[in-house]
């Protein structure tokens, strides 16, 4: 449910979920930045950064953890 095609204001006060997705940060100030429409979202931005950076590790975390099983039931 990434903001391409719509802004993020348009949720109103559930805009705050778009947190959640880490490309929502990135497009807004990809937005921001080309159409100088709305100021920079900071908050946004590093929020979408923290979540992207917690799923990486937690994606890895499994992934090392599985990884020992892969080469049996391929």
């Amino acid at each position: 449910v990434s903001p391409v095609i719509y802004p993020a204001s348009l949720l109103g006060e559930y805009t705050w979920l778009l947190g959640f997705n880490p490309m929502a940060g990135v497009i807004s100030t990809a937005r921001a930045v080309l159409f100088g429409l709305s100021p920079i979202s900071w908050v946004s931005l590093g929020f979408s950064l923290t979540v992207g950076i917690t799923i990486f590790f937690v994606g890895l975390f499994s992934f090392r953890k599985a990884e020992v099983y892969f080469a049996d039931i391929v």
